[in-house]
C-alpha cells in the first residue's frame, strides 16, 4: 500500500519522514517501507527506547516534541 501511495503521489521514498511517537508502529513502518523516521519524546516511547533497538529499526531523528520537528522541516526546506 505504501508503495501504491508514493507511486499515486508520484514521491520518492527518499523524501519521505515519518513522524511518530511509537517504535513498534510508526518507527518500524518507516524502517520496514526504506523511509526516514522521526521519534517524537512527547508521546509514548523515550529516548532510552529508541537505543534499545538494531540501528536499522533506529529512528533518523529523536526529537523532544512536533514543535523541533516543524522547526527542523523549515530548516530543511530552506536548504533547499
Amino acid at each position: 500500500m505504501f508503495d501504491t501511495v508514493l507511486k499515486t503521489l508520484n514521491v520518492d521514498k527518499k523524501d519521505v519522514v515519518m513522524v511518530g511517537d511509537r517504535m513498534i508502529t510508526d518507527i518500524a513502518f518507516a524502517s520496514q517501507n526504506g523511509a526516514r523516521s522521526i521519534l517524537v519524546l512527547s508521546g509514548v516511547d523515550t529516548r532510552e527506547d529508541a537505543l534499545k533497538y538494531p540501528d536499522q529499526d533506529k529512528p533518523t531523528w529523536i526529537l523532544p516534541s512536533l514543535v523541533e520537528v516543524a522547526d527542523m522541516f523549515e530548516e530543511m526546506a530552506n536548504k533547499k
